[in-house]
């Protein structure tokens, strides 16, 4: 087994956390390896958030004062960096996916960091330092595609990286060492304790706050920090959808979408990623078809029974809860199973469940978190259906 520590990256050096405490992470090299590897990650503290402001500040003027063009540039040749550098780190591993899988999963992210690029290519210019929460679902990729609207407009930052995933900010880290964007406009901080997150949140005078979580997480950050958080915020919910199936959809191509949709390793992590589908809003005159056509397609379907690894540690409670649920409400549960203990844990992840004749004003079908639990309800028409998805559906912006 091989051991790796990593630092912080702040001013444009690796530093290491100020106090002495970590945490830790045992990954497959891949899902299909048996070699393991050992990460100790630091857990930052007040004093290394500190460290990032004054580095980002810093660094503030000289960035503002480059031409958006030679901004531009500069995050171009980081983003090719980042991209040819992700064969060296194992991130599917992490993610609990194979080399392929993650493959597919990284391409989308890729092609959205050039988009985002040129999408912002013009715009006005900015000045100030920002706080930025990584979230696991983005990817290295995803997360410098986030990150460059504020850093094109001239804007210096700080990113916490998600400790559910820190590899993809390792990732990132990695290409800006090698990087000429210049020393602190970019700082990246490990291990998201509270004492750091809420030091980093507090600061007066940030130009701007960019978070990502479900409702439940980014109520208590809100709770948590009152009257002292910044004024600019920008918090995005990690939400699931639901799917429409119109009267005149085909059953079988539409259960092959639905699946696809909500348990593939690669696109949804069993169900995991936020935007996955956990919702069938389904015509009533085909409803039935749907039904038999998805329980045939998962019953033959190793990968919707093979789920990868649970990125939260409380996804098993969460998806119990559901089970729970859907059973008082007299749903009828038709693939799955709730979590035994001998699947139990991260490493082996929680199973996928799929919910027939959900009620669509019950608390199951109106559950936002993502997780691999699939409810169908049945609607009486394509306009209800819309009109379900309208009150149910939870828009990507939060606040």
């Amino acid at each position: 087994m091989a051991l790796f520590e990593h630092h912080n990256w702040i001013g444009g050096r690796w530093l290491a956390a100020e106090g002495e405490r970590c945490f830790e992470r045992l990954e497959a090299c891949d899902s299909g390896s048996a070699e393991t590897r050992e990460h100790r990650w630091p857990e930052s503290s007040a004093n290394d958030v500190r460290a990032a402001i004054e580095a980002a500040a810093s660094a503030a003027q000289r960035w503002t004062n480059a031409t958006r063009e030679a901004r531009w540039r500069r995050l171009e040749e980081l983003a090719q960096s980042l991209v040819r550098a992700l064969d060296a780190f194992e991130l599917g591993g992490e993610l609990g996916l194979s080399s392929a899988d993650y493959g597919a999963h990284l391409a989308e992210h890729e092609l959205r960091l050039f988009e985002a690029l040129e999408m912002h290519r013009e715009g006005p210019a900015s000045v100030g330092v920002f706080a930025f929460g990584a979230h696991w679902s983005d990817g290295p990729a995803g997360l410098l595609a986030r990150l460059a609207p504020r850093l094109l407009a001239g804007e210096c930052g700080v990113l916490v990286a998600d400790a559910r995933a820190p590899q993809a900010a390792q990732a990132l880290a990695a290409a800006l060492e090698s990087s000429t964007l210049g020393d602190g406009v970019l700082n990246v901080l490990h291990g998201e304790t509270r004492e750091a997150r809420e030091a980093l949140l507090a600061t007066p005078g940030l130009a701007g706050v960019r978070w990502k979580g479900t409702q439940a997480e980014l109520e208590a950050l809100l709770a948590r920090l009152g009257p002292r958080a910044a004024p600019t915020w920008e918090l995005w919910l990690c939400a699931n959808r639901s799917l429409i199936v119109c009267e005149r959809d085909n059953p079988s191509e539409a259960a092959e979408r639905v699946a696809e949709q909500a348990f593939s390793r690669g696109a949804t992590l069993s169900g995991q990623h936020p935007g996955h589908v956990a919702r069938v809003l389904c015509h009533q005159r085909i409803y039935s078809r749907l039904c038999e056509e998805l329980r045939s397609r998962l019953a033959a379907d190793a990968e919707a029974q093979t789920p990868c690894r649970a990125l939260d540690d409380d996804l098993e409670r969460h998806v119990l809860s559901l089970w729970s649920l859907g059973v008082d409400e007299g749903a009828t549960p038709v693939f799955g199973a709730p979590p035994t203990a001998r699947e139990r844990g991260r490493a082996e992840g929680v199973g996928g469940i799929v919910f027939v004749n959900v009620d669509p004003a019950g608390a199951l079908a109106r559950s936002s978190r993502p997780a691999p639990v699939l409810s169908l309800v049945r609607v009486a028409s394509d306009e209800e259906g819309r009109e379900l998805r309208t009150r149910v559906d939870l828009g990507p912006r939060w606040r």
